[in-house]
């Protein structure tokens, strides 16, 4: 148990780092939409392996460290896309509303979580995914992915 908590966490932090890096080279949409269909992916390769267990816990392991990679590489997409669209003026309140929706969504997520594990425990993943292309659909849809920052008026009347 202790080595899949630790290839989960390295997955993680290798993840974020990336995302990261990405979404200063590239533009924010492109690396959301990769992250999210890594974890699709991801949580798609875990329902597979529920179908023919007993699997090697290497390959548990290896696919853990996939996951948790994609799974921390969605916040900093979704980060910066946020700051892109809400300008420099409302950056510091759209991260706090982003920072509640983030509990929000953990509290929701364990409760309907514990409900499909109540249920079939094999049907998690396969819901997870499910989720997570829906929230990436309805992003394109709300947001059409401009990339070009809010315009802002300053003080002394300058557009920014």
């Amino acid at each position: 148990m202790a080595m899949l908590l630790v290839c989960s966490g390295a997955g993680g932090i290798l993840g974020t780092q990336l995302s990261g890096r990405l979404v200063d080279r590239y533009d924010p949409p492109r690396c959301l939409v990769l992250a999210s269909s890594l974890f699709c992916g991801a949580m798609l390769a875990f329902a597979l392996l529920w179908l023919v267990r007993p699997v090697p816990v290497a390959l548990v392991a290896a696919l853990l460290a996939c996951w948790s990679a994609a799974a921390w590489a969605v916040p900093p997409g979704i980060q910066a896309l946020m700051l892109v669209r809400v300008g420099h003026q409302a950056a510091a309140q759209a991260m706090a509303v982003h920072s509640s929706s983030v509990y929000v969504g953990a509290a929701a997520g364990g409760a309907l979580g514990g409900a499909v594990v109540a249920l079939e425990p094999g049907l998690l993943p396969v819901i997870a995914a499910a989720l997570v292309a829906l929230g990436l659909l309805l992003t394109f849809r709300a947001a059409r992915f401009r990339t070009t920052p809010k315009e802002t008026v300053t003080t002394e009347g300058e557009r920014v």
